[in-house]
C-alpha cells in the first residue's frame, strides 16, 4: 500500500517549486555502506557551517544540498508563510549574480535541476549538475542563501506565484486534511499555523513585506544553522576547496537553534472523531496516536518494528482480516516524526466505496490486533529477525543518483550525530520491550483521534484555508463491538537470503541467453557493483488487438494478482527483494529486483498465480467493484491529470475513456475472466532481460520457470506494435472536463519524421526554449504556477510538449500566450548562433551519457533499446553523437518542419464539456469530428477573451 493518507499529508507539508579557508573535522568515524566506494569527509568550517563531503569516483554528475534549520515553525504569528516566501524570494538574484533569472538561466544552460521546500522545521535548497559545472553552481547557490537582493519590484509577482502555489493546491485532499487538523490540535504548534501563504496573508505595501523578508533572513539564515552536503566526483580536498570558496560567505549570526518542543495534543482531543468531507472518491478511516520519542529510539528503532507487524500481509493479518470480511480494501500504518520530542502513528483503513462503514467493528479489529502485538508480538526473535533484515539492507546499499544520495544525508542529519548520516535508520541495537510496551500503551482507545475522511463525511464547520468542512466530537465512549477472529501475526520470512557471494562474471552488453520462437531472454551479467543483486524485467506479450475488453481484462487480471501475492512481494520486500506486477503495452509487465538469491522463489509464486491459481467469486468481486467505481468516480483529479488522460486516450491505442472500459466491464464475469486467461496463455511470446550479478545458470533456471508454467509458443513478429496515432491536420481544440475550479492547457507537438536527428533536433529545441517558456509564462506573466515545456519519445515518435494549470486564466488565453511565446521563438532560433547550439548540446550530451550507476538504472537502459529492436545497445552513445553534430541550419530546418506539422491541443475548463468521445480514433490515426470544421495550428490565432 502507498502511504496513507494522514502520513502523506504530513509528509506534504513540504512545499515543493522548483568564511575563511580553514575547517575543522566533526567526526573520523563515520559508519558508511560496506560496499560503498565512495569517500565521505565531514568538516565543520570556520563559520560555523557543517558540511559533509562525499567523493563519487567516476560519477559524471555532482549535486549539493543544503539545509536551513528554520522552517514554517518559525513564521511570525502575523504573517503565516513568510518562511515560505522567502524561500522564493532568495532566488531572484544576489549581490554577486543580480539578474533575477540568473539561477534557473544557469541550471538550464549546463542541463541541471534545482528545486526548494519548505517544511515545517527546515528549508531544504539542492541542486543536481554536470560535474563540470559543480564549482560554479555551489558559487551561485552559496550567494542566493548568502547576499540575496530581495529586490522589492519582484515581491508582487512572487506572492502571487505563492498564491497561484496555494490555489493549486485547494482541490488536495491531503492539504484540506492538514488544515482541519491545524484547527483542533494544539493552537501553539507548529502544525496547527498556515503554512504555505497565499495573496491575503502575503498582502500589503510591497516595501513592508520585503523588509520582513530580510529580517527573517537576517534571524535564520546564518550559517552555524545550516548543513551543507556536496557530492561529485573531485577529491575530496577539490571538494573542499569548492566549499571554502563558496560557502566562506555565509555570515555565523551565532543564532540559537529554533526550539521544536511544542506538544501536538490539546485538552479535549484524545479520545475523539474527526470527519472531513473529501474532494476525492475515497473512504479512509485513519487511527491517530501521537507517541512521546525516547532517547533510546535513534538506537533501537522499536517503533519502526512495531510498525513491521502492523503492516503484517500475511494470512491472519489485520489486512488480510479486514480484506476477507469485506470491511477494507486496504490497509497500511506509517509514522511521521512531527517534532522532535514526538511521533505521530497512524493505522489507515481504505473502507470500499459504496457501502457504510462498520465504523465499530474495523476498530475493535485494530485494537485486538494491537493486542495480539501485546500478547505475541513482543519476543526477541521477531525484533533480531527485523534487525538482520535492515543490517542487511544496509550492508548491500551503494548509492547511484547523486542528487538523492545528498538529499538522503541532509534528512539523516537533521536527527542523527554525524557517524550516523549514513547508518542512523538502519541501527537497531537491542530489544527494548519496555519501551515497545510504552509506545503500545500510547496506541489505545483512549488516546485515539479516529478519522473518516470520505465524500459522505458528517460535517459542521469549515476549515479557514482549504475550505474543509468538517466536524470535530470529543469521545467519552466508543461504541462497543467484537473483534474478527483469526487473527495473526507473522511468522518467519522464508525470503530471507543467505548467499551474499558477489560472482566473477562480466559483459560489455546484454546477449541472447535464450533465442527460441516464443521466448528471448537477453543477459548482461556485472560485478562492477560489488553485489549479489540482480534485476529482471519480463513482459508477458499477446496478439490480441486494442480493445477496451482486452484492456479491462488485462486490468482485472493484474489487480487480481497483485491482491493475492501482496503477502509474499511484502515478505520479499522485507527481505531485499522488489517486486512490481503490472499491465504493459501488450500484456502483462513483471519486475524483479534486489538480491539474487530468492528470486527464482518469488517468480515461480508469481508465475503459479498468473497460469494456475484459480480466482474464487470473492476476489473477483472485490477487484471488479474497485475497478468499476474508480472509472464511474472520476471526482478529485486536478486538471492537469485530467488533460493528460484525455491526450493518453487520444494518441494511444491501447488506451480507452473510462465509459468505454465501464461497458466493457459490465459484460465481465468471473467465468469470462477465467475463459480469457486460458485463451490468453495459449498465445503468448516473452521477452526478458537479466542484469546483474547473475551466473549463466541463474537465467537459465528462471528461463525453465518462464517455459515450465507459461509454455510460450508464439512468435514475436505475431505481437502487434502499438506506436502513437498520427495526428491529422487542422484538429479542433480538445476539451476534457473537470471538477476543479483551475484551468489546464497541454500542447502535443509531434515531429513529422519518425528519425534519430527529429529526436535529437526536438531535445535541442526543447532544451533551447523550455526555460525561457517558464521565464515568460509562469515568472513574468503569472499565468500559473505549474508551467512546463520538455521534449519526448515514444516508439519512434519526437514530440515538444507544453503546459499550464491557472486558477485565473481560461485555457483560451493560456493557449493565445503559448502561441505568442512560440511565435517569439521563430526570431530566436532563426538567429541561432553556433555557440548557443553548442552549449545546448554539452547539456543535453552530458545527461544522455550520464554515468548508469546502479543495476536498476542499467537495466532500464538496456530494456529501452530492447522496446526499440536495437540489440546492438548503442542508442545512448549514437544519440550523443547526433546531438554533437547538429548545426544550427538543421535545427532551424526541423523547427520550420514542426511549425507547419499538425499539433492537438488538450484543455479543461470548470463547466466545460469533454468532447474526446467525438472524435475518430482509428488504429493509426486522431481525426476530427466531422461537425468541426476550424482547425487550430501552433502559429494560428487563439480564439477568447482574456479569460479572467
Amino acid at each position: 500500500m502507498s502511504q496513507p493518507a494522514v502520513l502523506r499529508a504530513f509528509f506534504t507539508l513540504a512545499l515543493l517549486l522548483p568564511c575563511t579557508g580553514s575547517f575543522a573535522a566533526l567526526n573520523a568515524d563515520l559508519i558508511t555502506y560496506p560496499k560503498d566506494q565512495n569517500q565521505y569527509r565531514s568538516v565543520r568550517l570556520a563559520n560555523n557551517m557543517d558540511v559533509m563531503l562525499v567523493h563519487s569516483a567516476g560519477a559524471t554528475h555532482a549535486a549539493a544540498n543544503v539545509t536551513v534549520q528554520a522552517g514554517s515553525a518559525q513564521n511570525p504569528e502575523d504573517l503565516p508563510g513568510l518562511a515560505h516566501f522567502t524561500e522564493h524570494m532568495v532566488f531572484l538574484g544576489s549581490e554577486r549574480f543580480a539578474d533575477p533569472n540568473g539561477y534557473s538561466t544557469f541550471m538550464s544552460k549546463v542541463g541541471g535541476n534545482f528545486n526548494a521546500n519548505t517544511e515545517t522545521d527546515f528549508t531544504n535548497y539542492y541542486f543536481r549538475v554536470p560535474q563540470a559545472a559543480l564549482g560554479e553552481a555551489l558559487q551561485r547557490l552559496s550567494a542566493t542563501l548568502a547576499v540575496p537582493l530581495f529586490d522589492v519590484s519582484y515581491v508582487d509577482r512572487e506572492r502571487h506565484a505563492v498564491d497561484a502555489e496555494y490555489r493549486m493546491r485547494m482541490d488536495d485532499d491531503r492539504f484540506r486534511l492538514m488544515d482541519v487538523l491545524g484547527e483542533i490540535i494544539n493552537p501553539t504548534h507548529p502544525m496547527a499555523q498556515f503554512q504555505m501563504g497565499n495573496l491575503t496573508t502575503l498582502g500589503g505595501d510591497p516595501q513592508v513585506l520585503r523588509q520582513r523578508v530580510s529580517e527573517f533572513h537576517q534571524r535564520y539564515y546564518s550559517a552555524n544553522l545550516m548543513k551543507l552536503v556536496v557530492s561529485g566526483p573531485q577529491s575530496l580536498d577539490e571538494l573542499q576547496a569548492y566549499v571554502n570558496d563558496s560557502f566562506a560567505l555565509m555570515t555565523d549570526r551565532r543564532l540559537p537553534v529554533p526550539a521544536t518542543d511544542q506538544v501536538l495534543e490539546r485538552p479535549g482531543l484524545f479520545p475523539g472523531e474527526l470527519q472531513i468531507k473529501s474532494i476525492k472518491p475515497n473512504n479512509e478511516l485513519s487511527f491517530l496516536f501521537v507517541v512521546g520519542n525516547a532517547p533510546s529510539d535513534r538506537s533501537n528503532n522499536t517503533l519502526a518494528f512495531l510498525l513491521r507487524l502492523l503492516n503484517n500481509k500475511d494470512p491472519g493479518g489485520l489486512q488480510h482480516r479486514l480484506k476477507q470480511e469485506g470491511l477494507a480494501q486496504n490497509v497500511g500504518a506509517g509514522m511521521a516524526r512531527s517534532r522532535a520530542n514526538q511521533s505521530i502513528v497512524t493505522i489507515e483503513v481504505a473502507v470500499p466505496i459504496g457501502q457504510t462503514p462498520d465504523f465499530a467493528r474495523i476498530q475493535a479489529t485494530v485494537f485486538g490486533y494491537l493486542d495480539e502485538i501485546r500478547k505475541k508480538g513482543l519476543q526477541d526473535w521477531r525484533y533480531q529477525e527485523t534487525a538482520n533484515l535492515t543490517r542487511q539492507r544496509f550492508e548491500q546499499k551503494r548509492p547511484s543518483d547523486p542528487l538523492e544520495h545528498v538529499r538522503l544525508i541532509a534528512i539523516n542529519s537533521r536527527e542523527y550525530p554525524t557517524q550516523d548520516w549514513l547508518y542512523g535508520p538502519y541501527r537497531m541495537e537491542h530489544f527494548d520491550a519496555a519501551r515497545a510496551t510504552e509506545i503500545l500503551d500510547a496506541m489505545t482507545p483512549a488516546r485515539l483521534l479516529r478519522v473518516w475522511l470520505s465524500p459522505d463525511a458528517v460535517t459542521d464547520k469549515t476549515s479557514k484555508w482549504f475550505a474543509g468542512p468538517y466536524r470535530f466530537q470529543p469521545i467519552t465512549h466508543w461504541p462497543e463491538a467484537t473483534p474478527i477472529a483469526g487473527l495473526a501475526l507473522p511468522g518467519t520470512n522464508r525470503f530471507t537470503a543467505d548467499d551474499m557471494r558477489v560472482l566473477n562474471v562480466k559483459a560489455d552488453r546484454p546477449a541472447l541467453a535464450v533465442d527460441s520462437t516464443g521466448m528471448k531472454v537477453w543477459y548482461r551479467p556485472e560485478h562492477q557493483f560489488n553485489s549479489p543483486k540482480s534485476v529482471w524485467k519480463i513482459e508477458l506479450q499477446s496478439p490480441a488487438p486494442a480493445s477496451p475488453k482486452e484492456q479491462v481484462r488485462l486490468r482485472l487480471f493484474a489487480s487480481w494478482l497483485q491482491e493475492v501475492l501482496a503477502p509474499a512481494a511484502q515478505q520479499a520486500g522485507q527481505a531485499g527483494l522488489g517486486a512490481e506486477l503490472s499491465t504493459s503495452l501488450n500484456g502483462l509487465w513483471i519486475e524483479l529486483s534486489g538480491l539474487r538469491q530468492r528470486q527464482p522463489m518469488l517468480l515461480g509464486e508469481i508465475l503459479d498465480g498468473v497460469a494456475r491459481r484459480p480466482i474464487s467469486p470473492e476476489e473477483y468481486q472485490r477487484v471488479a467493484t474497485r475497478l468499476k467505481l474508480s472509472l464511474q468516480r472520476q471526482e478529485g483529479k486536478s486538471p492537469t491529470q485530467n488533460v493528460g488522460e484525455a491526450l493518453g486516450v487520444a494518441i494511444y491505442p491501447t488506451a480507452w475513456l473510462p465509459a468505454e472500459k465501464l461497458a466493457a466491464l459490465e459484460q465481465m464475469s468471473l467465468q469470462d475472466l477465467e475463459k480469457w486467461r486460458g485463451d490468453w496463455l495459449k498465445q503468448l511470446h516473452v521477452r526478458a532481460l537479466a542484469v546483474g550479478n547473475l551466473a549463466p545458470e541463474d537465467v537459465q533456471q528462471v528461463a525453465h520457470l518462464l517455459t515450465e508454467h507459461l509454455h510460450p509458443t508464439l512468435a514475436a513478429s505475431a505481437v502487434p506494435p502499438f506506436p502513437p496515432r498520427d495526428l491529422a491536420a487542422d484538429l479542433p481544440v480538445l476539451h476534457q472536463q473537470t471538477d476543479s475550479q483551475d484551468h489546464s492547457m497541454q500542447l502535443y507537438w509531434p515531429h513529422p519524421q519518425k528519425t534519430p536527428e527529429a529526436r535529437a533536433d526536438t531535445l535541442l529545441l526543447a532544451q533551447l526554449i523550455k526555460s525561457r517558456y517558464f521565464q515568460s509564462l509562469r515568472t513574468e506573466q503569472q499565468l500559473g504556477y505549474a508551467v512546463g515545456g520538455s521534449a519526448g519519445w515514444n516508439s519512434g515518435v519526437a514530440s515538444l510538449s507544453f503546459s499550464v494549470q491557472s486558477h485565473g486564466y481560461s485555457s483560451d488565453v493560456l493557449r493565445e500566450r503559448t502561441q505568442t511565446y512560440l511565435q517569439q521563438m521563430d526570431a530566436l532560433v532563426a538567429s541561432l548562433a553556433p555557440q548557443t547550439l553548442a552549449a545546448a548540446s554539452k547539456a543535453l550530451v552530458a545527461n544522455v551519457r550520464a554515468r548508469r550507476s546502479s543495476v536498476d538504472n542499467m537495466a532500464s537502459g538496456y530494456w529501452t533499446d530492447i522496446k526499440a529492436g536495437d540489440y546492438t545497445f548503442g542508442s545512448r552513445k549514437r544519440l550523443a553523437k547526433t546531438l554533437a553534430a547538429r548545426t544550427p541550419e538543421q535545427v532551424q530546418a526541423a523547427w520550420k518542419q514542426m511549425r507547419r506539422a499538425p499539433t492537438l491541443w488538450v484543455v479543461a475548463d470548470p463547466g466545460v464539456a469533454a468532447t474526446l468521445a467525438s472524435f475518430k480514433r482509428t488504429p493509426t490515426q486522431l481525426l476530427a469530428p466531422e461537425q468541426v470544421i476550424q482547425g487550430n495550428e501552433v502559429a494560428g490565432a487563439a480564439q477568447g477573451s482574456d479569460g479572467k
